[in-house]
């Protein structure tokens, strides 16, 4: 074996990064447990808001060492596994930022009754029609306006510079497409914002290409509605005059004397009420914004300004401070004044207890000690000194609550550099610069607070009136911090209304019952593929349950390391499981040509080495048609779908690594020590003559197949008419859906008949989910209204609806919602997945095999594959066994269309090896040889995954069953396929030109051979 210790070496490199990237899982499972226990009492119930506690309180401290380099909590969670949404439970949210809006702001809100007329019809057409607005827009436009340019609307003060009454209608469109890309990007960047403080561990956010939505997915959010108020409330830009330190000193004075006070009457000091959770113990964006504007966030761009911690002014200071000071006000406050004399000064807070401060500030006797003019707020980002630090900002309250001056006044933001120092410039409209004069002159030397949704982003210091609406805020800033104020000042200007249209709620409970069922139908697929192939192949086969156990490891260890960190999600897991079958495929080739060797005479040593060059060419074909399924699912697919498709991925290349490299540095070790292999440790009394020298005679009999296959399709599609169709998913349709966990057995029907009354009669289905006690109901009732009170309006008739059933103590675990544009578009891309992997395929094959006729019947037979399956499914409906298409369902289509086309691409390749090896003999015999001489690695691949969807459709639970019901048939119909469509396909379709074609392909697994062994013996 050539490049024998660059293997050994990458194998070791590879083990050794993947067993130092997986111990940070093993580390924060410890941490989680060591919480969980900290968090449970005597009885074993557990109280989430001590766990948090815990989990908070180690959020920066060491948990784990190697090599002298020690590693916080916080960092240990940026390197663990991160588990999807439906293992963990917590909340996907898609939001989409409204573009009518922007446009109605550029063309200056203009009147215009075409203008209005064609922006809605442009709203209502892109519920159907997936092109970009601005194309929509410009139809209905031009065909409500014919002969008017869009100039004449959007050449106006605002666009100045932009747009002039000479732009053409490209030009403006430019303008708006570059406008709504800055809308969608400064809207991701606010909600990215508010999600960092909203203190949910790992958030993922992101800009969906090619859309104007953003994708939230929060772990272990159990408040949907406070989250839903984060993600859709507008971006608020306020300008605050700030209270100087010295001015409310006297206030802080009393509150410490007041605390003080309360703890001498108490048993115990109200730090350790706060403790004891007797405070609220989480913070609240929605309860705070409502009252009194105190945001639990975090800090403050002013450290050019200010210095290290130094000594209160005064001996009363220095007294009150230290020898009164109340043990709640010491561990939440720190005064720091400024050294420049200016009587003013810092209030630091723990960033970590900004919830536990807010709620004390709100109490009623506390607000009295401070006048009505002062209000607090936190900043927007943690003091760069102390990273758990942040500062409380005591800002001048008016009348009517509402702040001097508001972003509606900005008309532009920009980064700009002043002096040296990074900053934001910006422009103000007349009026807001009339007013700004006036607060810079009556807060020269002072501080003025810049918020953003009440949080301070920065308080910079006046040095003198600014006539102009034109200023600049520097600070110590770098450059990606001034870019991003002035992202977030500028988006002040426009608020661009923002709405969910896709939302999913996993329970804990939910999440907990996926990960048993992932951990169980791994280790159970593992074990049947592992004792499988012992018992057919012996040594050998243990040889491959070695390598199949690294590739299980690798797979894991390379997730862990990807760049941001794979997300592992139950589709994922089912991905590993699968690959688990799939992988020992590779074994099967090389041991299969092995048995073929053996069975001519040649020596263990020699058989070994052919039989690995011999099956190279068929093991990369294959896996590489496979690998090309697997990257169109990442690209098309979301969600559960992409963790699916990325742990396929992965698992391919592993995969191929460890069966084709791993295995044979293992076989070859074996075959040279004594007791090792031998020519009778690739077979067991029980497969040594099973599949040998079969005889069928496939292109003979092939007319039969085509008119059974074509008769199954028939039958299926003809049950699919009578139904009315395929019962789609949630996420294909539109809608609503909830699983709701009944105390015992309650009849669906019975539930729907309620359902039916409370949605208007609206279409609903209820159905088991699971077990008998649990029922999944989806409703398209309101379907097209994406509106928070529409999303009230169905839960309110769920629950009216399960109110007869009270007794059974109903609970919902989970729900989902997709809006009609959204279901559109997932469905449109579902197609546009099968469609392109079926085009890349013949592509692929056609390469490899230079002849359109091997390409036609590759996707022939795909085709064929992709449409039993439905018709199955078409059939299975009409006697009540239902499976819904939907994205799950298309994974477990493209993954059929994997699998049956790594099937017929080694018989292909052995086509192509027979007819190199003899030119002249009859292509319908070749065929057949090829087929039979195959037969018994279809089989025995076949088998493998077989049981390992069993294992699947048993223990996968119901979000698996229709994928495993459906790659059940799949593989069924691949393996038929391979053997009586595609083969016999390419006779069909033309004898001419295959011989000459593939003699001159890039060269068969026979060639390969002679060359690798000639190689080897040199």
């Amino acid at each position: 074996m050539k490049n024998k210790s660059l293997i050994i070496a990458v194998s070791v490199l590879v083990s050794l990064l993947s067993l130092y990237f997986l111990s940070f899982t093993w580390i924060s499972n410890g941490v989680q447990k060591d919480a969980e226990a900290f968090g449970t009492d005597k009885k074993g119930n557990i109280d989430y808001s001590k766990k948090q506690y815990y989990l908070d309180s180690v959020w920066n401290e060491p948990v784990f060492e190697i090599l002298g380099l020690e590693y916080t909590y916080s960092k240990i969670k940026k390197q663990e596994l991160q588990l999807g949404l439906d293992l963990q439970g917590g909340m996907h949210v898609t939001v989409e930022v409204s573009p009518v809006e922007i446009v109605r702001v550029l063309a200056n809100n203009s009147n215009n009754p075409g203008f209005n007329q064609a922006l809605a019809q442009a709203q209502e057409k892109a519920k159907t029609d997936q092109r970009k607005f601005t194309i929509l827009f410009k139809e209905a436009f031009n065909e409500l306006s014919p002969g008017t340019k869009l100039s004449s609307i959007f050449a106006n003060s605002s666009t100045k510079g932009r747009i002039d009454f000479n732009s053409n209608d490209d030009q403006v469109l430019r303008v708006i497409d570059s406008e709504l890309d800055g809308s969608i990007e400064r809207s991701y960047d606010i909600i990215r914002t508010r999600i960092d403080q909203f203190g949910t561990i790992q958030p993922n956010i992101q800009r969906i290409k090619g859309t104007n939505r953003i994708q939230i997915e929060l772990p272990g959010v159990n408040n949907p509605a406070r989250v839903r108020d984060l993600v859709q409330s507008s971006a608020n830009l306020e300008f605050w005059e700030v209270w100087k330190l010295g001015e409310t000193y006297q206030y802080l004075t009393k509150l410490n004397d007041y605390l003080v006070s309360i703890e001498k009457t108490s048993k115990t000091s109200l730090a350790d009420s706060v403790t004891e959770n007797k405070l609220s113990a989480e913070p609240s964006l929605a309860d705070t914004s409502k009252k009194e504007n105190l945001n639990p966030l975090a800090a403050s761009n002013d450290t050019n300004k200010l210095s290290d911690q130094t000594k209160a002014k005064g001996d009363s200071a220095k007294k009150d401070t230290t020898q009164k000071a109340s043990s709640l006000f010491s561990k939440y406050f720190q005064i720091i004044p400024f050294q420049d004399q200016s009587n003013d000064g810092r209030i630091i807070v723990p960033k970590k207890d900004t919830s536990k401060i807010n709620k004390l500030l709100r109490e009623a006797k506390l607000r009295g000690i401070f006048p009505a003019n002062v209000r607090f707020a936190f900043g927007a980002k943690s003091d760069p000194g102390a990273e758990m630090a942040i500062d409380l900002y005591m800002l001048k309250n008016t009348r009517d609550g509402k702040a001097r001056l508001d972003g509606k006044v900005i008309t532009n933001a920009y980064w700009d550099v002043v002096n040296g120092k990074q900053g934001v410039g910006m422009q103000m409209n007349p009026e807001g610069a009339k007013v700004w004069r006036n607060m810079t002159r009556d807060n020269t030397n002072r501080r003025i607070a810049i918020a953003l949704d009440g949080y301070i982003l920065s308080a910079p210091n006046v040095e003198g009136e600014i006539p102009s609406g034109t200023s600049s805020i520097t600070g110590s800033f770098t450059i990606d911090e001034a870019k991003d104020m002035a992202n977030k000042l500028k988006s002040g200007r426009m608020p661009a209304p923002v709405k969910i249209v896709e939302e999913a709620i996993v329970g804990p409970t939910l999440g907990q019952e996926s990960i048993n069922q992932g951990l169980l139908s791994s280790l159970v697929g593992v074990l049947a593929v592992i004792i499988f192939m012992v018992i057919y192949y012996s040594k050998g086969g243990f040889v491959a349950d070695v390598a199949l156990l690294f590739n299980i490891f690798f797979i894991f260890g390379v997730m862990v390391q990807l760049p941001g960190g794979a997300v592992l999600t139950l589709p994922g897991i089912a991905g590993i499981v699968l690959t688990m079958g799939m992988s020992v495929d590779a074994n099967v080739l090389i041991f299969e040509r092995i048995r073929e060797e053996l069975s001519l005479g040649i020596d263990i040593t020699t058989a070994i080495k052919t039989g690995y060059a011999k099956a190279f060419s068929s093991i990369f074909d294959s896996n590489v048609t496979t690998f090309l399924t697997g990257v169109i699912l990442a690209l098309l697919g979301t969600g559960p779908v992409q963790g699916f498709a990325v742990t396929l991925i992965i698992g391919i290349l592993t995969s191929f690594f460890t069966a084709v490299y791993i295995s044979r540095l293992i076989i070859e070790w074996m075959a040279t020590s004594k007791n090792g292999i031998t020519e009778n440790s690739f077979s067991t009394g029980f497969s040594k003559g099973l599949f040998k020298e079969t005889k069928f005679n496939i292109i003979g009999n092939r007319k039969k197949a085509y008119m059974a296959s074509a008769a199954l399709i028939v039958v299926g599609f003809t049950c699919i008419a009578i139904k009315g169709g395929l019962a789609l998913g949630v996420d294909f349709k539109g809608g609503r859906s909830y699983i709701v966990q009944f105390d015992k057995y309650v009849s669906a029907s019975e539930v729907r008949s309620e359902m039916m009354k409370n949605f208007k009669n609206a279409g609903t289905e209820v159905k088991t989910y699971g077990s008998n006690t649990k029922l999944k109901i989806t409703t398209s009732f309101l379907a097209e209204n994406d509106a928070n009170e529409a999303d009230a309006q169905v839960l309110a008739g769920l629950n009216e609806g399960l109110k007869k059933f009270s007794n059974d103590h109903p609970e919902v675990l989970s729900s989902s919602k997709v809006g009609a544009t959204v279901a559109d578009e997932i469905k449109n891309k579902s197609y546009l997945a099968i469609a392109l992997a079926l085009l890349v395929i013949f592509v692929y094959v056609l390469i490899r095999f230079r002849n359109v006729s091997f390409s036609a019947g590759a996707v022939i037979a795909l085709f064929h594959d992709v449409l039993a399956v439905i018709a199955v499914l078409g059939i299975f409906a009409m006697f009540g066994v239902v499976y819904e298409i939907d994205q799950i369902m298309i994974a477990a289509i493209l993954t059929l269309i994997g699998y049956s086309i790594n099937d017929t691409v080694v018989i292909f390749d052995r086509i192509r090896e027979n007819i190199n090896a003899n030119p002249n003999t009859d292509l319908e015999k070749v065929l057949n040889d090829a087929i039979n001489q195959t037969f018994s690695r279809t089989i025995i691949t076949a088998l493998t995954v077989f049981v390992v969807l069993i294992v699947l459709y048993i223990f996968g639970g119901e979000v698996l069953a229709g994928f495993s019901f459906a790659l059940l048939f799949g593989l069924f119909f691949g393996s038929y396929s391979t053997i009586f469509i595609a083969s016999p396909i390419v006779l069909d379709l033309g004898r001419k030109g295959i011989e000459a074609a593939s003699a001159n392909s890039l060269g068969s697994g026979a060639d390969q051979g002679k060359r690798k062994v000639s190689l080897d013996k040199k």
